[in-house]
């Protein structure tokens, strides 16, 4: 359940253009939004004759950035009827929006992965990479439109792409999907196994062939979709060949009209680790559509890893 929504915002307009999909989400959900800001205090250059740094001139900016992070907030809550709270940070932008998350325990974070912001550095594209490597909630990523627009829409997913890769870890971005989409969209479920007479450099104990890695992939993803679909939820599958799993992601997302790509980074073995850090990188860089991202983090993963140690001594003894 989603009930905390962080956003964090650079002051630029780009930035503010994941506003519209974190109130929708938060309507729906009845969640909190909070915008953050991360103050960076503005250094002198650091050469001969350049001016000392001017404390009161870095107050007046902070004031001034809190200020119209408060206006923002107010005008957000009354003409969309939502609890919208500001606040505003000091320090590494990465770290303090990291441990903000954790602090604060936020369900889900929004934002733009590109953004313009004037006397500040341009952050939001490498914070945005850094949250989903650090982050302990899912991160939404939102691409901003290619102009500064004040009347940026909301996104509203119908259909969602959600790559697997056979791992109990994999299976957490249904979940996250569900919570973020709603139980009334379009899910498809998709493995991508390699080209036909080539299994890859990860050995799959018992499959010896192509039929019967391709089996196992449908028998595992026709057992996640019903156990889904008996929530009510229309949740599709299918397999893919591809020598790319980027590459297929991509292009399975543009054929079946996908609004909305949820994966998880790091899978734990299964069928296949193939959502790798490097294919949900290449996927979140080349990707058209909103991605929502989240990196199972290592008390998670060594959970699922002793489970499925277990279930292998089980099946060992029978």
């Amino acid at each position: 359940m989603i009930k905390i929504i962080m956003v964090p915002l650079d002051g630029s307009e780009f930035s503010e253009q994941a506003l519209p999909t974190a109130l929708a989400i938060a309507r729906r959900n009845r969640a909190d939004v909070e915008l953050v800001h991360v103050y960076e205090m503005v250094w002198p250059h650091l050469t001969e004759g350049a001016p000392a740094l001017d404390p009161a001139l870095d107050q007046e900016l902070r004031r001034r950035a809190l200020e119209r992070l408060e206006k923002l907030a107010d005008e957000l809550h009354m003409s969309d009827n939502v609890s919208v709270k500001a606040t505003l940070l000091d320090g590494v932008v990465e770290d303090e929006l990291a441990n903000y998350i954790e602090r604060r325990h936020v369900d889900l974070v929004v934002m733009s992965t590109h953004g313009r912001s004037g006397i500040s550095r341009l952050w939001m594209g490498g914070v945005a990479n850094d949250l989903v490597e650090r982050s302990l909630a899912p991160v939404l990523l939102i691409k901003p439109e290619e102009t500064d627009s004040p009347n940026a829409r909301a996104r509203f997913f119908s259909h969602v792409l959600i790559p697997l890769d056979g791992s109990r870890l994999g299976g957490e971005a249904i979940d996250h999907a569900i919570a973020v989409a709603g139980n009334d969209v379009q899910y498809l479920l998709l493995v991508v196994l390699p080209p036909i007479g080539s299994i890859g450099d990860v050995p799959i104990p018992g499959l010896s062939d192509d039929d019967q890695l391709h089996e196992a992939a449908m028998s595992y993803l026709e057992g996640v979709a019903k156990s889904f679909r008996a929530l009510g939820v229309n949740m599709d599958f299918r397999t893919t060949r591809h020598s790319s799993t980027a590459r297929a992601i991509l292009d399975v997302a543009d054929e079946s009209g996908s609004d909305l790509i949820a994966m998880e980074t790091h899978g734990s073995g299964g069928l296949k680790r193939l959502l790798v850090g490097s294919v949900a990188d290449k996927v979140m860089r080349a990707s058209k559509v909103p991605m929502l991202m989240h990196r199972p983090h290592i008390d998670e993963r060594e959970h699922a890893m002793h489970a499925a140690d277990s279930s292998s001594a089980d099946n060992a003894h029978k």
